[in-house]
Order: structure tokens, then C-alpha cells, then sequence
């Protein structure tokens, strides 16, 4: 009896990267097709790996003294646009779950705390800022517990002491926005959890 050559021995294992893009890809197909409970375990493992291994925005700024030398940030705007994207994915498919309120509120804060530098044009600083538009919208459907007001105080004091971050060539003028609107908001709309 004859052995068949293995087809899949040339291909090459994917590097982590590369397997949340694949995940992510199965995620929003399955969430497309009606599997919400599969999308919304594909949804946990992606948005866990989000926050635990947030991408790398940050510019190095040029040594050179005497004429302005521009920083390309085209890289890091594309990086900044994609995340958005995800986050905003993410956040419907977890917020469709009620135990997974707390990790779709932490995924659309993370997104929208990115430390970013300005991007590459003004079409994509618009692009980013209806990305963040549409993430604050979906943040706002998410009832509210002791926990996430507790996270919003927090970051409204460290917004106010302006210690939110080290890196921060943009300033996170959605998020201030969030902030200010829920902690504006009447306390009978916000739920214990």
C-alpha cells in the first residue's frame, strides 16, 4: 500500500498575529450566518487577547535638530483604524450576552483609550473619529454596573489630572466625551451587577 504525500507539509504554522486575523475572520462569519454562540466564544478569546496584547501605536520622534522632518504614521493609522474596527465587532457580538457585559465594556474603553499618534490624513482622522463615534454608541447600550461606573470615575480623574497615559499626541476627545455623558446621566439608569 502506498502512502500519500501529506499536502499540508509545505505549509508554514501562523504566527499569532496572523491566527487572531483567521480567528477574527471565522468570528464575523459565523456571527453573519446566525452562529452567535460560537461568534460569541470566538468574540471572548479575541477580545481577551486584545486587551492583553494591545498594539504597538506609538511614533518615534526624529533626532534631527534644525528643519522639521515628518514622521510617517501611515503604518500606525491603518493599525489604529483595524483595531477600531474589531473593537466595534467585538462590542456587538459580547454585549449580546448579559455575562458578557463587562468584557465588551472593557474592549470599547480599551479602544478607545488607544495611545495614537495623528493620522496619516485628514480623510482617516475623520475615518477614526467615526470609528470612535460608532464604539461610544455601542458602549452606550451597555448597562452600566458598579464596576464600569467605577472604571469611568477612574478615568475621568486621571483625564482631569492628566495622567491618563504617557504617550498621548492626540487627545481622547471621544472617550472625554463618553465620560462626560454617563457621568451626566441620571443614576436610575445604571444597573448593578
Amino acid at each position: 500500500q502506498v502512502e500519500e504525500p501529506d499536502i499540508f507539509a509545505g505549509i508554514k504554522p501562523l504566527e499569532h498575529a496572523g491566527r487572531m486575523e483567521v480567528l477574527f475572520a471565522c468570528a464575523e462569519a459565523l456571527h453573519a450566518h446566525g452562529y452567535s454562540n460560537e461568534a460569541c466564544q470566538l468574540a471572548v478569546e479575541l477580545a481577551t487577547d486584545l486587551l492583553s496584547n494591545p498594539p504597538d501605536l506609538k511614533v518615534e520622534q526624529p533626532q534631527a535638530k534644525g528643519k522639521k522632518s515628518k514622521v510617517s504614521t501611515s503604518r500606525q493609522t491603518q493599525t489604529a483604524t483595524n483595531t477600531l474596527s474589531k473593537a466595534a465587532f467585538l462590542l456587538t457580538v459580547l454585549s449580546e450576552k448579559l455575562e458578557l457585559h463587562n468584557l465588551a465594556f472593557s474592549t470599547g474603553m480599551f479602544s478607545l483609550e488607544l495611545q495614537r499618534p495623528p493620522a496619516s490624513t485628514k480623510a482617516l482622522e475623520v475615518k477614526l473619529a467615526y470609528q470612535e463615534s460608532e464604539v461610544v454608541a455601542l458602549l452606550k447600550k451597555i448597562p452600566l454596573g458598579l464596576v464600569e461606573m467605577s472604571t469611568i470615575r477612574e478615568r475621568a480623574e486621571q483625564l482631569r489630572d492628566g495622567n491618563l497615559c504617557d504617550y498621548r499626541p492626540v487627545l481622547p476627545l471621544m472617550l472625554a466625551s463618553f465620560i462626560f455623558d454617563v457621568l451626566c446621566t441620571p443614576e436610575i439608569e445604571t444597573h448593578q451587577t
